[in-house]
């Protein structure tokens, strides 16, 4: 009986990431419909401004529920950890945080942080950005099913990524390396959505 109850978990989360992959995807392309392509978009790490300009480009095609912007409220306030049991870079988000980071909530329950980044190889994806002469992009950590439990990176906690070829799940370009409860480090589990949407389940 337990094994069936896993299974029936992780085909759960298999079927939420592949709707969250997908509402990102859909909701990149529309953006870029109405604000022009990625390439020229401002993504400017520590910008209030640029954050919310993106965000904004975003939200119309989100079922919102709320927006928390850099307040506490659409991320799990328990400490994150990773697959090793490791506390995770991402417990950061269950405070209060500086202009390069951005969170709301969905009504379906999933909560998004947006993420500027620089360099999206901790995520095992190369670094394709969206303008050749900016260093920056965009990166979606989400929580597939908000406060409630596991809150571990890799199990209901997944990443991706803006790239010029659109979204792109964490561990792409890697083979997700850091999917693995042998990593003792805070980058546990930050790479397993590509494992996750490739194999249709969570094999580790």
């Amino acid at each position: 009986m337990p094994s069936l109850v896993q299974n029936y978990k992780n085909k759960q989360t298999v079927a939420q990431l592949k709707k969250i992959y997908s509402v990102l995807s859909q909701a990149t392309v529309m953006a870029e419909s109405e604000n022009g392509p990625i390439s020229d978009w401002n993504m400017v790490d520590g910008s209030c401004e640029s954050m919310d300009e993106i965000v904004s480009f975003y939200t119309p095609y989100l079922k919102t529920l709320k927006d928390c912007k850099q307040s506490k409220g659409c991320w799990a306030t328990t400490t994150i950890k990773g697959l090793s049991g490791t506390t995770n870079r991402l417990n950061e988000f269950s405070g209060s945080f500086d202009c390069a980071k951005h969170s709301i909530a969905l009504t379906d329950g999933t909560y998004i942080v947006f993420d500027i980044y620089s360099d999206l190889t901790s995520l095992g994806i190369q670094n394709d950005m969206p303008n050749d002469t900016n260093s920056t992009t965009m990166a979606f950590f989400v929580d597939l099913n908000g406060q409630k439990n596991p809150n571990i990176v890799g199990k209901d906690i997944f990443a991706f990524a803006l790239t010029k070829h659109g979204i792109a799940p964490a561990g792409i370009h890697t083979n997700s390396v850091q999917c693995s409860r042998e990593l003792k480090n805070a980058n546990s589990g930050i790479d397993c959505a590509a494992k996750v949407l490739k194999e249709e389940d969570l094999k580790y």
